[in-house]
């Protein structure tokens, strides 16, 4: 019999409460252990994830080969793909809801001037936001090139 598998979760997380709800609520699902990790600002967060990816930079230093597509604190085979692209959509503060045909984008870092690609359920292009640092004025919107599956 395996052992059992531990999840590990990072949660970015600024009220406590949350926090505690989360974890209680984790331990809850039968047949999963997990540990989640909680930190209060993007920035803890970052450098948590930071941390990992400078340790599987794809310089060898015996005894664990680091293989940058091998971050195996990420977890196990397509896991740890998913867990770089859930820290990209965090960031991005995407929200898509297909029943409402709406995508918006809160991003946490570089509100000023973002820019990022997209992909959802039926579209996919290039967000991008800027905000006049004179006026205030915040500008938005999907770069040209967005496109939908009936556009190919």
């Amino acid at each position: 019999m395996r052992e059992e598998e531990i999840i590990r979760v990072l949660l970015i997380e600024d009220d406590e409460d949350d926090f505690v709800i989360t974890r209680d609520l984790l331990s809850e699902i039968p047949g999963k252990k997990f540990t989640v990790e909680w930190v209060k600002t993007y920035e803890e967060g970052l450098a948590i994830i930071k941390g990992a990816r400078d340790r599987y930079d794809g310089v060898s230093r015996p005894p664990i080969p680091r293989n940058p597509w091998n971050e195996i604190e990420a977890g196990d085979h397509y896991v740890r793909s998913l867990a770089s692209w859930g820290v990209y959509v965090a960031l991005c503060g995407s929200r898509v809801d297909l029943v409402e045909g709406t995508l918006s984008f809160d991003p946490a870092l570089n509100q000023d001037n973002f820019s990022a690609f997209f992909i959802c359920g039926k579209a996919w292009g290039i967000y991008e936001q800027r905000i006049d640092p004179g006026s205030g004025e915040r500008r938005e919107g999907a770069a040209p090139e967005a496109r939908t599956p009936s556009q190919g």
